[in-house]
């Protein structure tokens, strides 16, 4: 069972968590699991299997693993800013 997304993790940098698309707007994505390198207003880039995929944040579902035992789901939306101003907003 999935936990619901939490506020921390939204102003957390996301470069480097280990992450597996759960909805996105390209359903040939669904499912990958691989590593955030990159991250920009809109986009979030996933490397999966040496491979990098640039996928939008509109439309994107991630199951993200914050730490060893806990995974949190992000709403690609909810996260729509650019980095540096997402880490300084306060929480909704």
């Amino acid at each position: 069972m999935m936990t619901p997304p939490t506020r921390g993790v939204f102003r957390d940098e996301l470069i480097g968590l280990k992450a597996k698309i759960l909805r996105s707007p390209d359903y040939g994505l669904v499912g990958k699991v691989g590593v955030i390198v990159d991250e920009t207003k809109n986009v979030i880039v996933l490397d999966v299997k040496g491979r990098e995929v640039v996928i939008p944040k509109k439309g994107l579902k991630l199951l993200v693993n914050v730490n060893t035992s806990k995974e949190r789901e992000i709403l690609g939306e909810m996260i729509q800013w650019r980095p540096e101003d997402r880490i300084k907003k306060k929480s909704r």
